[in-house]
């Protein structure tokens, strides 16, 4: 679907076999030298220096920012977020890159 080889998903993400399990999300480089990331469901879109995350239910901020590892406070600036306060199916900027920490 990306034009990346398993050997490279498995690189990317830290992983020791083929073995994946169903809700994980996974790093994909779709130009395959590691510049444009994409993850496999409507999770993470590339939008330049930052990705979109669809918030789901039962997500948290400090979740989500320990998940992309980024700071907290870099999440509630990016998204203009005062707390942390968040809704299911809102889309919330990632910094990615050299900017993950404002």
């Amino acid at each position: 679907m990306y034009g990346v080889s398993v050997e490279d998903i498995k690189r990317w993400n830290n992983l020791s076999s083929s073995k994946i399990v169903a809700g994980k999300s996974l790093i994909i480089y779709s130009n395959g030298n590691g510049n444009s990331k994409v993850t496999n469901t409507n999770v993470t879109k590339n939008t330049g220096q930052t990705s979109v995350h669809k918030v789901k239910r039962g997500e948290t901020l400090g979740g989500i920012a320990i998940k992309y590892d980024v700071s907290l406070s870099s999440l509630q600036k990016l998204n203009n977020i005062n707390g942390n306060k968040i809704i299911v199916g809102q889309e919330l900027k990632i910094p990615v890159g050299n900017n993950n920490v404002c």
